[in-house]
């Protein structure tokens, strides 16, 4: 589930299509959205939430396709503004989708890389840096907001990772070996 963002809009000018109906409008309904450059915030973030949530209910691949999508446009707005959240969510499809239907290499969805290359390019700092703060966390020298921030967002990552591992589908990298192996992250 995605995180709540606060939107000042008051309301979407398109109304997200009917649970019941078929992919192709909800693909058409996105499509316009893609289009839109004027589209909101809430618009987009509607978007996700809506395709995401058929994307969890359903057994059709082309769901997931659509949320990402999804996330994409939500990744987009305001310069990135909501980009961790959109991507996040975004990985989360994907591993649950691998945990269903197992990884396949080069897939638009179910490529574990995909996943494993976003956990490591999104790294501030190296996990030996992490174990560091970690323990300042503990003891009497207070992390900054920012170094916080950051460990969170390891953490909410990290998360993903480890449902991976679970799974039995995490690529054989060392660096995510030393990732696995931190505890203490705030979530």
């Amino acid at each position: 589930m995605i995180l709540p963002i606060i939107c000042t809009e008051l309301a979407a000018e398109r109304v997200a299509p009917r649970a019941d109906v078929p992919l192709e409008q909800w693909d058409e309904w996105l499509r316009e959205l893609e289009a839109d450059s004027s589209a909101s915030g809430f618009e987009r973030l509607m978007a996700l939430e809506a395709v995401g949530a058929r994307a969890r209910m359903e057994i059709d691949l082309a769901w997931a396709v659509l949320a990402i999508r999804a996330a994409a446009l939500l990744a987009g707005y305001e310069g990135g503004r909501y980009r961790h959240i959109a991507e996040l969510e975004e990985m989360r499809l994907r591993v649950r989708w691998i945990e269903k239907l197992g990884s396949r290499s080069a897939d638009s969805v179910l490529d574990r890389e995909y996943v494993a290359d976003w956990f490591v390019g999104g790294l501030p700092f190296c996990s030996c840096v992490a174990k560091k703060m970690t323990v300042r966390m503990d003891g009497d020298e207070p992390l900054t907001a920012q170094e916080l921030r950051n460990l969170r967002q390891i953490g909410s990552r990290l998360a993903l990772v480890r449902q991976l591992n679970a799974c039995g589908e995490l690529p054989q990298r060392p660096e995510l070996g030393a990732w696995l192996e931190l505890d203490g992250l705030p979530g």
